[in-house]
């Protein structure tokens, strides 16, 4: 098994774990763990067949809300909302997966882990 940068306990079930790590998984040279998840375009009018992205572990995780970090994040890190992940076996809802996606870009935390943080800190708008 893998210790995933910034976690001490990972969730005992996951279902965004175990569909983004069921093909592989990926360390980066910071130790940064990635895996592939599915993402689910279920609107018809999606012109994509199939849509795997490349997602940083921890960040999902902590996204997510699940598993239990080694240092919280602190009072100036954003956090979306999220009630409940939109996973299922058809991958990642798209509309979350964006959230995720741009949340991890821009907002996500600084303090996950090994090597240098690999998002910005702050609101997407000032931090373009």
């Amino acid at each position: 098994s893998v210790q995933l940068p910034g976690f001490h306990k990972l969730p005992k079930t996951s279902i965004a774990l175990r569909e983004a790590t069921k093909r592989g998984i990926e360390i980066d040279s910071n130790g940064r763990v990635f895996g592939l998840c599915r993402v689910h375009h279920w609107c018809g009018n999606d012109p994509v067949r199939e849509h795997i992205a490349r997602v940083d572990l921890a960040h999902m995780l902590i996204f997510l809300r699940e598993g239990e970090r080694t240092v919280p994040l602190s009072d100036n890190e954003f956090l979306y909302p999220v009630k409940q992940a939109s996973l299922s076996d058809l991958g990642w809802v798209a509309g979350q997966f964006a959230l995720f996606s741009s949340w991890s870009k821009y907002d996500g935390p600084t303090s996950v882990g090994a090597g240098e943080p690999s998002v910005h800190q702050g609101n997407s708008a000032s931090s373009q």
